[in-house]
């Protein structure tokens, strides 16, 4: 399994974590630290939409609050 194809999984399984109760489209992110960590993430709705947050910046908040380093590789589109 190629280290894209590895992100891919995560999201993958971090998407069936989201709370999407309101638009019902769940979304998972994969993120790898340069100390070869993957972090994953998932999107988190609330009834009031500031307090939403999208799957992207879960993962790079579990990453923070883990004080890994993220690499700046990023799937191909």
């Amino acid at each position: 399994m190629s280290d894209f194809d590895h992100l891919i999984c995560v999201a993958k399984q971090s998407r069936e974590n989201a709370h999407a109760a309101y638009s019902n489209f769940r979304v998972g992110a994969a993120l790898r630290a340069t100390s070869g960590r993957v972090f994953g993430g998932c999107n988190v709705e609330n009834a009031t939409y500031g307090l939403t947050v999208c799957a992207e910046r879960v993962a790079i908040f579990l990453k923070q609050s883990a004080k890994a380093n993220a690499a700046s590789t990023r799937l191909p589109s």
